[in-house]
């Protein structure tokens, strides 16, 4: 896929190339959700997507944009699908706080991160992975990337990837039977589905003035900038605005 498209407004963030830009969009800091969450409205509907479809009713009020909010926060929001329906495109490519929404639902989701970026890149979502922004580190600097990683002790933040597995366990027993010419059982089995955190191998030094809560034990979906590569050694740099811990189920 060709990403040009996708890094209008954010390529020219960094500091020596600001001043190409005049999209006011670009370069802003990421802004916290809505002090006025809605969490009223998202209380009256139940479930995440009749929640987005209620809020979506309001469009084309500012309103609107808080009551999507307002069923995000209500928790366990899962609709990624009816965000990215193409009625929130313009609040998603734009708003200075949607990367937090979409990074709280990624985790929400259970933070399998590789195929929900692939569903923003397909309504032209700012958002990218860590392997984006290594591969043309220039051209990726001051952009927005969401990842799934955990901190090492010494500040690094390993990527990670979520594998599943499946294997067969023991249920139960059915059936046991004692005497000549020996004992017998029968057992109950059924697969098992698990997922586990690969490293990727990837790794970036991390700045986490704005956000130092990350416990060094868990693997979190993490919203951060890129600040390209540490011009003393070539390490790459992201200074962490966010981070959110997975759910344990992962959702289609």
């Amino acid at each position: 896929m060709r990403l040009e498209w996708l890094l209008v407004g954010l390529c020219g963030c960094a500091a020596d190339r600001t001043e190409q830009i005049n999209d006011p969009l670009c370069c802003q800091p990421v802004a916290e959700a809505p002090v006025d969450r809605g969490l009223d409205f998202a209380a009256r509907v139940e479930g995440p997507t009749r929640c987005v479809e209620a809020a979506r009713a309001q469009l084309p009020s500012q309103d609107a944009w808080r009551s999507v909010w307002g069923c995000v926060q209500d928790g366990h929001f899962t609709a990624l699908r009816a965000v990215l329906s193409g009625a929130w495109d313009r609040d998603l490519q734009t708003r200075a706080d949607a990367p937090l929404l979409i990074a709280r639902v990624i985790a929400e989701r259970g933070g399998d991160v590789d195929d929900d970026l692939s569903l923003l890149h397909e309504r032209r979502v700012p958002l990218f992975s860590l392997s984006q922004a290594l591969a043309r580190p220039e051209k990726f600097r001051g952009a927005l990337l969401i990842m799934r990683a955990r901190l090492s002790p010494q500040g690094v933040l390993n990527e990670m990837h979520l594998v599943g597995q499946s294997t067969d366990v023991q249920l139960g027993l059915t059936y046991a039977r004692q005497g000549w010419p020996g004992d017998s059982r029968r057992f109950v089995t059924g697969r098992r589905s698990y997922n586990y955190d690969v490293m990727t191998g990837q790794r970036v030094l991390a700045n986490l003035d704005k956000d130092p809560f990350i416990d060094a034990r868990d693997s979190v979906v993490v919203l951060a900038r890129f600040d390209g590569l540490r011009d003393s050694d070539g390490w790459p740099e992201v200074s962490v605005i966010e981070h959110f811990l997975p759910s344990a189920t992962i959702s289609y």
